[in-house]
């Protein structure tokens, strides 16, 4: 489960360092695990209207707009008026970025990014993907760093890193409570131990989580544990109690309430 929480990015192909494809956030559904990672993440809204959770930043986006998540930025999306949201997702490599003096840690960009410009440069990127026309890689990264380029120099909100800032010393102390949970979470693990891990009291970690994340400590350890849950027993090598037992569940009704509750369904009509 380790792609649930800090994200790593494995690329299949040295000369591609760059993630490109669809996603669908589908009504009714709870919103993805909120998450981060290293690389630079781009998003462009096909269809609908999609809420977006970057770090302490809230935006709402619209068909044709960017939504743009820097470097280690706490983040998830959900649907902003309960339709499925269709977007296109881009993952740029921070080694590639680095190469043309552009060191997405140390910057902060706009989340928000209504620019035509911007709009089209990604399209060039995903043009060069789907079409793969001769040299279409090295016009893949081409384009990708001409959109890098254009957000640098136009949608820049800070170029410190954030750190050492409050909000950013609120965010390292998530992510340190996120790593926490994700080596722990099959484990008999409490608020009370998660906050003891971060060095912070009880009452106060409880509140700075809920503010980052929206939801509580106990709410998010359970739905990690569903999820790892849903991935152990749909490759039918454990029975749903095997896999609840695993996750960290230690009554198997309190799981299959729990299930419905954050996964939509009970754990048996998964497997269907």
């Amino acid at each position: 489960m380790n792609n649930i929480y800090y994200e790593p990015h494995i690329h299949s192909d040295p000369e591609l360092p760059i993630i490109f494809h669809l996603d669908i956030f589908r009504t009714g559904r709870e919103p993805f695990l909120i998450h981060f990672h290293e690389n630079i993440e781009i998003l462009y809204i096909i269809q609908g209207k999609a809420r977006v959770s970057s770090n302490l930043t809230r935006v709402e986006a619209s068909e044709g707009e960017l939504v743009v998540i820097s470097s280690n930025c706490i983040h998830n999306i959900e649907s902003a008026d309960g339709n499925d949201v269709f977007y296109y997702c881009l993952i740029i490599d921070s080694e590639l970025c680095e190469s043309f003096g552009i060191d997405i840690e140390e910057i902060a960009f706009n989340v928000l990014v209504k620019d035509d410009i911007a709009s089209q440069n990604f399209l060039k990127v995903k043009k060069e993907l789907e079409i793969k026309g001769d040299l279409y890689k090295s016009a893949a990264k081409a384009a990708a760093i001409e959109l890098m380029i254009h957000l640098y120099r136009n949608h820049i909100s800070s170029k410190t890193a954030m750190a050492q800032s409050p909000s950013g010393i609120k965010m390292e102390m998530v992510k340190k409570a996120i790593v926490y949970i994700q080596k722990n979470f099959n484990q008999n693990i409490s608020t009370e131990d998660v906050a003891k891990a971060v060095g912070l009291s009880k009452s106060y970690f409880c509140r700075l989580f809920k503010e980052v994340t929206r939801c509580t400590v106990v709410s998010y350890i359970n739905k990690l544990r569903c999820y790892n849950a849903k991935k152990l027993f749909s490759t039918g090598k454990y029975l749903v109690s095997e896999a609840a037992l695993l996750s960290g569940f230690d009554n198997l009704s309190y799981f299959s309430k729990t299930y419905k509750k954050h996964m939509g369904t009970l754990p048996s009509k998964s497997l269907s």
